[in-house]
């Protein structure tokens, strides 16, 4: 690739990018990132293998959250305050319920 291409795919990256989400659980700080921010092909995987809404949730975030997944997991959740917190993730990303970041309308 040529050093034009190069540093247009990195304006575009950047561009693209959002700011990860940061939350406190349990007294420790974790983060996801943004969802543009995560590997299409994973995230297209991740949605396509999912069979339920929470399926798909737990699996962007497994995802996303890498090593600090194990580590919120032991700390525990309830599925009410996981729901919430799904909710404020989406939103911080520009999802709303039910459609795509991609949807036209």
């Amino acid at each position: 690739m040529t050093e034009a291409k190069d540093n247009a795919v990195f304006v575009l990256q950047r561009e693209a990018g959002g700011d990860p989400f940061r939350f406190k659980w349990d007294g420790k700080q974790y983060e996801i990132p943004h969802v543009r921010e995560m590997d299409v092909f994973k995230v297209r995987s991740i949605v396509e293998d999912a069979r339920t809404e929470d399926d798909m949730m737990f699996g962007l975030f497994e995802d996303g959250m890498g090593d600090d997944w194990a580590r919120l997991s032991r700390a525990g959740m309830n599925q009410e305050t996981f729901a919430k917190l799904v909710t404020e993730w989406r939103k911080h990303c520009g999802l709303l319920e039910g459609e795509s970041e991609a949807s036209p309308e």
